[in-house]
């Protein structure tokens, strides 16, 4: 998921799929849940997953929140 904060969107929701356990990282996760695959984040920046699955293996992938708090 690639999304932007800005003067109406204060929040995102990150989804992760394809496993059955998660863990995001990153600096303005607020909330997540680490078997629905899920993070809400409040601030931008690069955030950071890793998934498992039932057998053990394990991947991760990145993604960026951009920010765009500028008045038209």
């Amino acid at each position: 998921n690639i999304g932007t904060l800005n003067c109406t969107v204060s929040s995102l929701t990150l989804t992760a799929t394809g496993g059955s356990n998660y863990t995001f990282v990153g600096s303005g996760i607020v909330l997540q849940n680490s078997l629905a695959g899920t993070a809400v984040v409040i601030q931008p920046g690069t955030y950071t997953v890793q998934v498992s699955n039932t057998t053990g293996c394990i991947s991760s992938t990145t993604t960026t929140v951009f920010s765009d708090t500028i008045t038209p």
